[in-house]
């Protein structure tokens, strides 16, 4: 008897979101991965439940479809079930938020401690398909200035003789031991993250920096314990101010303390990035130099400018741990 699990993913939804999950599936389908739907599965007649006990005994991972009509009944009797299976199996239970979604529930607080994909932009959102796909396989999709900088952390102190210069000079940091940034953002605000990682992608290329936030966490993996981890090691932390930022629990009371506490130390560089117009003057941050100078945030400036500006003042400061290292 063949014990192999026969799905890839269990997919575990309200009945009336079905039409948007549906797509989903059909999604994952043609990128090879066996998928398990209840109308696919369940034959006429089957009692609900017996099939779908029997079912989570057969699946490598599971998705957990969270919807603007929350979670029905049976998704309940499911996730319960998904827990008690997987939690001690190191197999990935994956939220999945769906367009409307801004947060799991606080009903569900195992749920909250995993790194979950949301398609808050639209049901045709690549970049989160590619994500749940990568988690429900388990394998991190890398992207090619990742490769690069992987490249580079295997070569020797010599490629730093052959990089262009940053500014007016060459900052020649080893390969391993590249500055480390930390994003803390709220996830209201990951549009700004994008954009401000992008101005920064010169640096990585060149090895001098690395960059992390929580939308590296492999999805269905606990997001805490790595979030520490680089939290805790982080050469500079970027607070991403904004008025999401000041509401958000875990940039409040984890990140910013932390960072601080680091900062105070000597042990990391905090810069505060003011995305928006916010009181944050009074805030543990509110006497740091921020970017960019001035008073107005980015909001108030031109775009690109702004974020154009706020890359040079990471740059600079940057060289400047180089230079002190």
């Amino acid at each position: 008897m063949n014990n192999q699990p026969q799905f890839d993913v269990f997919l575990a939804h309200n009945s009336l979101d079905k039409p948007l999950v549906k797509t989903i599936a059909n999604k994952l389908k043609r990128r090879g991965l066996k998928v398990w739907i209840d109308e696919e599965q369940i034959p006429p007649g089957r009692p609900f439940q017996d099939v779908i006990q029997q079912a989570i005994q057969n699946v490598k991972s599971a998705a957990i479809f969270i919807g603007l009509t929350g979670l029905g009944k049976w998704q309940i009797l499911e996730l319960r079930s998904l827990i008690s299976r997987f939690v001690d199996a190191d197999i990935p239970v994956i939220p999945v938020l769906l367009p409307g979604v801004e947060r799991i529930p606080e009903d569900f607080p195992f749920l909250q401690q995993l790194n979950w994909v949301s398609f808050g932009t639209g049901i045709d959102n690549d970049e989160a398909l590619d994500k749940l796909a990568s988690g429900i396989s388990q394998q991190q999709r890398i992207h090619p200035h990742e490769i690069e900088q992987k490249s580079l952390e295997l070569g020797t102190q010599s490629v730093a003789k052959d990089l262009p210069p940053v500014g007016n000079k060459l900052i020649s940091v080893p390969p391993t031991k590249a500055f480390e940034i930390f994003f803390s953002y709220a996830h209201e605000d990951e549009k700004q993250l994008v954009q401000l990682e992008k101005q920064l992608r010169l640096l990585e290329r060149q090895g001098v920096i690395t960059t992390w936030h929580n939308r590296k966490i492999g999805a269905g993996k606990e997001s805490k314990n790595e979030r520490d981890a680089h939290l805790n090691t982080a050469s500079v932390i970027l607070l991403l101010v904004s008025v999401n930022f000041i509401n958000s629990v875990d940039c409040w009371n984890v990140e910013v303390p932390r960072a601080m506490q680091r900062h105070e130390a000597k042990e990391a560089r905090v810069i505060p990035i003011i995305l928006d117009f916010v009181d944050w003057k009074s805030a543990p941050f509110g006497k740091l130099k921020h970017l960019p100078n001035g008073d107005k945030p980015i909001k108030g400036r031109n775009r690109e400018q702004a974020f154009w500006s706020v890359a040079k003042g990471i740059r600079e400061a940057v060289e400047e741990l180089a230079e002190n290292r």
